[in-house]
């Protein structure tokens, strides 16, 4: 029993210094995403045991896009297959425009974090119209988006 406590207090300790430390090397103000399995298109096609958040970076000058993904899966397939931008608004599928990764993160939940090169062109567009994008997050049961939100809003 002290073992569990003290391995959930180091991975609390790692999610807190992770959370802290990427938006301060990101730069810049994030722009927010809610994670929702409701929001997977057709309607009702996510996992209903994935939610979480996420905050997006868009440096446009540098051509790179940060990242930091907090999702949690409840009794769900695990691990998530993979994590990408689309280009769609709320309602619609679009093209993926740039992949984020497939991180292998601990049981039930995970804090993804990275960067990663994409055109100057998408980025800028990106910036001015974030609401027709969205970040999805895949899993082995559910390929076509497990979670979904589009980016928009002040992120934390």
């Amino acid at each position: 029993m002290k073992k569990k406590i003290v391995q959930a207090s180091a991975s609390l300790l790692l999610i807190l210094a992770l959370t802290w430390a990427v938006p301060a090397l990101a730069g810049g103000k994030p722009l927010a995403v809610n994670l929702d399995w409701r929001n997977v298109v057709p309607a009702g096609s996510g996992d209903p045991n994935v939610f979480g958040d996420a905050s997006v970076w868009v440096h446009a000058g540098q051509g790179q896009l940060c990242w930091e993904i907090r999702a949690v899966y409840y009794q769900s397939a695990w691990p998530p297959t993979g994590a990408f931008i689309h280009r769609g608004s709320a309602g619609v599928n679009g093209p993926v425009v740039i992949a984020l990764g497939a991180p292998i993160p601990p049981p039930d939940s995970y804090v993804a974090t990275g960067c990663t090169s994409a055109s100057v062109e998408l980025l800028k567009d990106i910036q001015r119209k974030p609401s027709n994008y969205y970040l999805q997050i895949t899993n082995e049961t559910h390929p076509g988006g497990a979670t979904r939100g589009q980016l928009g809003g002040q992120g934390i």
